[in-house]
């Protein structure tokens, strides 16, 4: 009984192991991407803060 959940939970281990491990290789992949389209969408922000901010002071 014991061996058989000691067999178990070295599967589920190694499953997860490789899982952080896939999953460590995606985002190391992804990262710069993450990175760029973050910096794409703040000064996309900040563009339509100051034109509505103009269009505001015109009303």
């Amino acid at each position: 009984m014991q061996h058989t959940i000691l067999g178990r939970l070295q599967d589920s281990n190694a499953v997860l192991s490789h899982f952080n491990d896939f999953s460590q290789h995606c985002f190391a992949e992804i990262s710069g991407d993450i990175a760029r389209n973050t910096r794409v969408l703040r000064s996309v922000k900040s563009d339509l803060d100051y034109i509505f901010q103009k269009l505001r002071s015109m009303k």
